[in-house]
């Protein structure tokens, strides 16, 4: 027994017990060793090892014993495969186990045959058999449940072929009609130099060219991952003025007595820091998303468990193929979980390039797609079921479902309305008690229903995104029904208009199209009004009313629309005040913005001289266009001001305010006063398109306006 457990031993049995048995076992194993010494395999293991003290010289006579060494491969490639495995696992530093072997046959010839053709070409010519065989075991010998001892006596049978030269290997043939196994002598890389010496060039020339292999598909890799970084780094937001916000305030949290963080002001300034944080990587997921897919609502969720982070999800629209073939989401996986199944251990594995996740989403996990399908869809896929195969439709008992057995016939109609192979449509092969939701979700996963927004055309006479004249006026003889089934415009007796519906789901359903056309929601009327001129404005275009004229409700006579001076009334002020300055009662500058607005190198007093010029050019425009959107070409980017700016950063909710908001002592009013929203050119199209699809004009200017740009030209530069 072990020492370290003899003492346990001692304990539990008692001394005398443990004596007994350690004489037992002694006896027991003396007993083995005199048996293994009497043994005949003990007596061929002498023979051998004379063998081996020679110099294991080639096999002269049958009968005679020797060592030997294989990597007992099936011996299908010949001595030639057997031989350069050998050199590999020599190479690899693995442990050559010898084989006691008995000579069968010693068969010579001029040269040692190598392929399997000529090796097993011997098997037939000198009727070998091989197989192995123990003079040690009896006649009670059961070879399906052989003992240790008893298998340790059998020794391998196997044909020596020698050629002129005296080298020499093994044959086992092993009862079957061509070689199974081959032996080489433990001398083998001495006997086999030139063979061996090519094997090793060989494989040093496969492994170069294997790291020669691996270096390309590295650089095509990191290749790859740069260009597709630069697809869509110009709409990303850094995600480094975050989590500076956040490790600020997450020192002035620790510094806290434990006792007192719960419900401090400094918890909260931190929980309000992790919130902007995770929006931003929200936004930027969401970024991507709809600039591969215009039109697709799509939505991002946290998710705080094993296997991802977040869940990008979307209704109908594109399928997951083709949004994962459109997407690159991978691009924001530092690292991805895995589980292994044979250790039950679960681990994680960081991804080869990281430098695009690191910059605008930080450290995260894998990211899900989930694609569902809409009421009316399914309704529509079931209906085409039920019209292909319409005894499908009679089997129904009311409104449950009930499976049907589909024939043939109606197999070949269901596929073919859908356009699907039956394979497709019906994996399984069995058409009996099938449901026919399960037949709508086959189709659905398989098929695409997203279509791309046509792109406007654009009127040589105008400016790119503007909409023409003819297009205007078609819209102005257009009935005044609402932009939304439900949604109803009203006039309010204090002056503005609502958005009302039927019921609440109406307007609960279509809120981020009405706050993006300018309303505001009222707590106490429990409305979404429109009390500002802009605001009034692009809803009433939005409703189709353009400028018509507003009832009066208390005298019944029709009132004037505001004057362009009324609608600018509130900020007329701006253009004649000396100074800007940062009202208490406005919203402050904060930390992040500043980082952000230091990373283009302007200040906040260069900020507000900018706006005073360029803001005074822009509202004379808005004073006879004002529920038209500009955009203004500054260098290379597009920028919004105003009312503009607020309904552009609701409408395109994935783009970041890039600069920092600057507000006047009269801003009580007009909280967007001034908002850039920076706009890369190479993107404009699909941010005018997405403006328009909402219902809003929006006309670019291009012409340089009076004050040098504050981004990318003039006297300050990014």
């Amino acid at each position: 027994m072990a020492p370290l457990s003899r003492p346990a031993f001692l304990k539990t049995f008692g001394e005398k017990t443990v004596l007994a048995a350690e004489s037992e076992a002694r006896k027991a194993i003396h007993e083995k060793a005199e048996a293994y010494e009497r043994s005949q395999f003990h007596a061929h293991e002498l023979e051998a090892d004379e063998h081996k003290g020679a110099g294991c010289p080639a096999p002269i006579r049958e009968g005679q014993f020797v060592w030997a060494v294989s990597t007992y491969f099936k011996g299908d490639g010949g001595y030639r495969d057997e031989l350069k495995y050998l050199v590999k696992f020599k190479d690899e530093e693995r442990e050559d186990l010898p084989r006691l072997c008995c000579i069968e046959k010693v068969i010579r010839v001029d040269e040692l045959p190598t392929s399997p053709e000529d090796c097993d070409r011997l098997v037939a010519d000198y009727a070998l058999h091989g197989g192995c065989r123990s003079e040690d075991v009896g006649d009670d010998f059961c070879e399906f449940n052989p003992t240790k001892e008893e298998l340790s006596t059998f020794y391998t049978i196997a044909a020596a072929v020698v050629d002129k030269s005296g080298r020499w290997y093994l044959a086992d043939a092993e009862g079957y009609d061509y070689v199974r196994y081959y032996y080489s002598p433990l001398t083998w890389e001495e006997v086999m130099a030139s063979e061996v010496a090519e094997f090793r060039r060989l494989f040093a020339e496969q492994k170069a060219e294997e790291e020669r292999q691996k270096e390309q598909e590295a650089a095509d890799r990191l290749a790859d991952y740069r260009a597709r970084c630069q697809k869509w780094e110009g709409i990303m937001d850094p995600i480094k003025p975050y989590d500076d916000a956040v490790a600020s305030c997450y020192r002035s949290y620790e510094k806290l007595d434990y006792r007192h963080r719960r419900n401090s002001r400094e918890a909260k300034a931190l929980r309000s820091a992790e919130t902007k944080r995770n929006n931003a990587r929200k936004r930027n997921i969401l970024a991507m998303a709809q600039a591969a897919f215009p039109g697709v609502k799509f939505s991002v969720k946290k998710y705080d468990g094993w296997g991802k982070d977040y869940v990008v999800s979307w209704q109908d629209g594109p399928t997951k193929e083709e949004f994962d073939a459109a997407t690159d989401l991978n691009l924001f996986v530092t690292f991805h979980d895995s589980f292994d199944g044979m250790q039950d251990m679960a681990y994680t594995v960081r991804e080869e390039h990281t430098d695009f996740a690191d910059k605008f989403i930080g450290t995260s996990n894998s990211i899900e797609t989930n694609r569902t399908m809409s009421d009316e869809k399914r309704a529509e896929l079931i209906a085409t079921i039920y019209a292909a195969a319409p005894a499908a439709d009679e089997g129904k008992d009311g409104n449950y479902e009930k499976p049907h057995d589909y024939t043939d016939a109606e197999v070949r109609a269901v596929s073919e309305a859908f356009g699907l192979s039956v394979c497709t449509v019906f994996p399984h092969g069995d058409y009996s008690r099938v449901y026919t939701g399960e037949i709508a979700h086959r189709v659905f996963v398989h098929t695409s229903y997203y279509k791309k927004p046509e792109a406007p055309t654009p009127n040589p006479t105008t400016t790119r995104g503007k909409k023409s004249r003819q297009s205007k006026e078609n819209e102005a003889t257009e009935s005044n029904a609402a932009p939304a089934p439900g949604l109803s415009l009203v006039e309010l007796p204090e002056g503005g208009v609502a958005v009302v519906g039927a019921d609440w789901k109406d307007t609960y359903f279509h809120k981020r199209e009405i706050k993006a056309h300018g309303c505001i929601w009222n707590k106490e009327a429990k409305q979404w009004q429109a009390t500002e001129p802009y605001a009034i404005a692009t809803v009433r275009a939005w409703f189709g009313q353009g400028e018509q004229q507003e009832a009066d409700t208390d005298t019944g006579e029709v009132a004037p629309s505001p004057t362009p001076a009324e609608v600018s009334e509130a900020t007329e002020t701006v253009q004649d005040a000396p100074r800007y300055s940062v009202s208490a009662k406005s919203q402050k500058i904060t930390e992040e913005d500043a980082a952000i607005a230091a990373k283009y190198g302007y200040t906040l007093d260069m900020a507000r001289e900018h706006y005073g010029r360029n803001y005074k050019r822009f509202h004379e425009l808005k004073k006879a266009n004002h529920s038209t959107i500009f955009f203004f070409l500054m260098g290379e980017y597009y920028e919004l001001y105003g009312r503009d700016a607020q309904i552009a950063s609701v409408v395109l909710n994935h783009f970041p305010a890039i600069a920092p908001r600057v507000f006047t002592e009269d801003a009580e009013d007009y909280p967007y006063l001034f908002v850039l929203l920076p706009l890369a050119a190479d993107q404009i199209g699909h941010y005018v398109r997405c403006l328009e699809d909402a219902g809003h004009e929006v006309v670019i200017k291009e012409d340089k306006p009076e004050s040098p740009t504050l981004y990318g030209g003039g006297e300050i530069t990014d």
